[in-house]
C-alpha cells in the first residue's frame, strides 16, 4: 500500500537565544509530523503529534525558541504572514538592543 506524501501544513516562527527569528516548516503525513528548521529535520515525538500546540511545543524545545507563532499553509507569504514575521523581527531586534545595552552597562562597571 502506498503511503501518502508529506503535506506542508504551516510555518512556525520563533525567537532564538541570539534574538533572531527562526522559521520552521511543518510537514505532515497520515502517521507522522516532521519539523524542518535551521539545523535540519526533526520528527515530532508521539506525545506531541496530536495538535498544533504539540508541534509548537516540540519546536520550542528542539530549537530553543520563544514567542512562537504559527502561520497556516494558505496564509504563507500573505500580507498577514509578512506582518506577523515583521512584528516578531521587531521584538527580536528590541531584545537584541536591550541585551547589548545591558552588556555595555555591566562591562564598564
Amino acid at each position: 500500500m502506498a503511503t501518502k506524501a508529506e503535506e506542508l501544513v504551516c510555518y512556525i516562527y520563533g525567537i532564538d537565544k541570539n534574538h533572531e527569528v527562526k522559521s520552521i516548516v511543518v510537514y505532515k503525513t497520515e502517521k507522522s509530523v516532521r519539523l524542518l528548521g535551521p539545523h535540519g529535520s526533526h520528527h515530532v515525538h508521539s506525545s506531541n503529534l496530536g495538535s498544533l500546540e504539540g508541534w509548537k511545543r516540540e519546536a520550542a524545545l528542539v530549537w530553543n525558541i520563544t514567542d512562537i507563532v504559527d502561520v497556516p499553509r494558505l496564509a504563507i507569504n500573505s500580507d498577514s504572514d509578512k506582518t506577523t514575521y515583521e512584528r516578531l523581527k521587531q521584538k527580536a531586534d528590541e531584545r537584541k538592543r536591550f541585551a547589548e545595552e545591558h552588556a555595555a552597562k555591566h562591562s564598564t562597571s
